[in-house]
């Protein structure tokens, strides 16, 4: 799928990948992207890949506002991996009150070794993204954090360049599922 997406050379794409429901936060999402346009960043733009619940009032709060949010739906996982890989950023939006910690969507943005920007507020989730390098962490529901995050990579295409090579070694080292599980059973084992 990845011949059939096209993107602007001078787009920065940021991309969410995930089911629309509460625990998700794209509200701060529709409204970062506010404020990235009320800056003047043009070329800054947001995709919303996935459906559920919710999604009909985020869509109606986005186009009741000046934003460029898409949103595009369910799709396939293959028609979503290349979005991801299409992708310049990642962005895991989580509300504050949720129980997450690494989903699996997480995985998916790693593999498409893409920086990510992390909402969830569990401390296992933001340990790997300091630890491991491939993003950064922010405050869950906050507008202007968020909005920072995404300008800040925006403006540093070398941090970005090492944040995709750490995301995808990563993904190869922790979440590949042939060397993951193998792990899990050792650990179960002893």
């Amino acid at each position: 799928y990845t011949e059939t997406i096209i993107k602007d050379e001078l787009e920065f794409g940021v991309t969410y990948a995930e089911t629309l429901v509460e625990s998700y936060d794209i509200s701060t999402l529709i409204y970062a992207s506010v404020e990235i346009v009320k800056r003047g960043n043009k070329n800054i733009k947001i995709k919303i890949l996935g459906n559920g619940p919710t999604e009909r009032e985020w869509k109606k709060i986005s186009e009741s506002l000046s934003c460029d949010v898409e949103f595009l739906g369910y799709m396939s996982y293959k028609k979503m991996a290349a979005y991801l890989s299409k992708s310049d950023l990642t962005v895991n939006s989580v509300v504050k009150k949720s129980a997450a910690s690494i989903i699996t969507k997480n995985e998916d943005y790693l593999a498409a070794a893409k920086p990510m920007i992390n909402t969830c507020s569990s401390h296992e989730c933001q340990n790997k993204v300091e630890h491991d390098r491939f993003g950064i962490n922010v405050e869950a529901e906050n507008v202007r954090a968020l909005t920072d995050a995404i300008i800040y990579l925006y403006e540093n295409k070398e941090l970005c360049r090492e944040f995709r090579k750490n995301a995808r070694q990563v993904a190869e080292r922790d979440f590949d599922r042939k060397n993951s599980y193998k792990e899990i059973v050792n650990l179960i084992n002893d």
